[in-house]
């Protein structure tokens, strides 16, 4: 994800980034634009990785650690910023991803 991308993923990037002190007030409106490229350099530097401002598979990989974490049993591991938030699950016997779409409450396929 990179300036100019839209989306869902890009509302569970700024969900995150707003729970990164220092790092957020920027809407979760789904648009990287200039305030969220802001805010994901700043997350990425708290994180300790390259702060480039795009969101690929480092970044992704350490906001996952970062997250917290419930497994259910119907084969699903939850992710939140906090706890009791949830804006991404991973199937554990497909591998497949979804984020929590906050704006009609569904879960949608990354």
């Amino acid at each position: 994800m990179v300036e100019g991308d839209s989306g869902n993923l890009v509302i569970g990037i700024q969900v995150y980034a707003n729970t990164i002190e220092g790092c957020g007030g920027i809407a979760d409106d789904g648009d990287f634009g200039p305030d969220t490229l802001k805010a994901v350099k700043c997350m990425q530097t708290r994180l300790g990785v390259t702060a480039d401002g795009s969101v690929g598979p480092i970044t992704w990989g350490t906001m996952q650690s970062d997250l917290s974490k419930t497994t259910t049993s119907g084969g699903w591991v939850y992710y939140g910023a906090n706890p009791g938030t949830k804006e991404f699950r991973e199937s554990t016997s497909t591998d497949v991803w979804d984020c929590f779409d906050p704006f009609n409450g569904t879960w949608v396929a990354m």
